[in-house]
């Protein structure tokens, strides 16, 4: 079935280009592969069209049901698995094989088990698949000491003043005798390899509490970050979606972590220095089309920056429709660029 489908889809493209330059072939469907567990894009595109007039046929899935062959010959071909929770009226509901022309990922390619799809993501950079955000940024952000060398560059550049950038040591913790040569300031936030979502991340008091951690991280490979717990008022989020910005809190009040536990958003005044430390985010790794940072507040009204989170960021609820909609466009204007 998936080679009889496979040459179905090879047979199309031939087609398409033969037919070329007419206006049937430059009216064909632009194949928008977006990776998404939770919103529905073949909803929110549906009589929608690029510019141009090119109809959106979005094939939509997860990391976990998707296989990625490029060639420098054949092009890209992705195989798709049929969702276990497809969207109503989708292609979900069906194994394919689709060679995408564009794509869109929101959900990071690696999950808390250590199950990456880092594979997956060379393959698209390999068959030069045009992404929001591009395939190349999403592998150098599926790391946390490479975005955060690119973060210190800024700061480097622009001085800790105009870009308040918190401090954070690496440990590559290759094996378990390895002797730290740096000592972390105390108390610490320990954050294990580039896992999300308030995961793999633990607070350190004391030298006591890292030796308790250590012997944790001891039975695994994963390099880990130290960085110093920062006293806070709140916390919020300064929000880049294209030339769109938003800032908002949102904090727990059941945890020291901010997007852990009880949740509560609340919109935050966006003042001119947060949409310049967006500005400067979005430079980074070739440019970043959507982008969040994390930022804490003090009590004595000075901030510092203790995260950028690329393309997967979440979105306020309250403005969750506004947002998706303001990707939409902004996939709809790269779409426009590239075809």
């Amino acid at each position: 079935m998936t080679a009889h489908i496979l040459e179905t889809v090879v047979a199309v493209v031939v087609v398409v280009k033969m037919e070329a330059p007419s206006d049937k072939a430059a009216l064909r469907p632009i194949v928008l592969l977006v990776i998404d567990y939770t919103t529905d894009w073949n909803a929110r595109f549906r009589k929608i069209k690029t510019p141009l007039g090119h109809p959106i046929q979005v094939e939509q899935t997860e990391w976990k049901d998707i296989h990625v062959e490029a060639s420098a010959t054949s092009g890209c071909q992705v195989s798709i698995k049929a969702s276990d929770n497809p969207m109503p009226f989708s292609s979900m509901k069906n194994d394919r094989v689709i060679t995408p022309d564009f794509a869109l990922i929101r959900n990071f390619p690696a999950d808390i088990h250590d199950n990456s799809f880092r594979n997956m993501v060379m393959a698209f950079v390999f068959a030069d698949i045009p992404a929001v955000n591009s395939f190349e940024s999403v592998l150098r952000c599926m790391d946390r000491p490479l975005l955060y060398g690119e973060m210190l560059k800024i700061q480097k550049r622009l001085g800790a003043d105009k870009f308040p950038l918190i401090p954070m040591t690496l440990y590559p913790n290759l094996r378990a005798s390895t002797r730290r040569l740096i000592t972390p300031s105390y108390p610490a936030v320990i954050k294990v390899s580039s896992t999300h979502a308030g995961y793999g991340k633990i607070q350190a008091k004391d030298a006591g509490d890292m030796m308790d951690v250590a012997c944790i991280l001891a039975l695994h490979n994963d390099y880990y970050t130290a960085e110093p717990f920062v006293a806070h008022e709140y916390e919020f989020r300064i929000q880049k979606i294209g030339n769109e910005y938003r800032a908002f809190r949102r904090n727990s009040d059941t945890s020291w972590k901010n997007n852990w536990g009880n949740l509560e958003f609340t919109d935050h005044e966006m003042k001119e220095e947060y949409k310049a430390w967006a500005d400067e985010g979005a430079k980074i790794f070739g440019g970043l089309d959507i982008l969040a940072l994390d930022v804490l507040h003090r009590a004595d009204g000075t901030d510092v920056i203790i995260e950028l989170n690329d393309t997967a960021n979440g979105l306020m609820y309250e403005h969750e429709d506004e947002d998706l909609n303001a990707i939409r466009d902004l996939l709809l204007k790269r779409i426009d660029e590239a075809y």
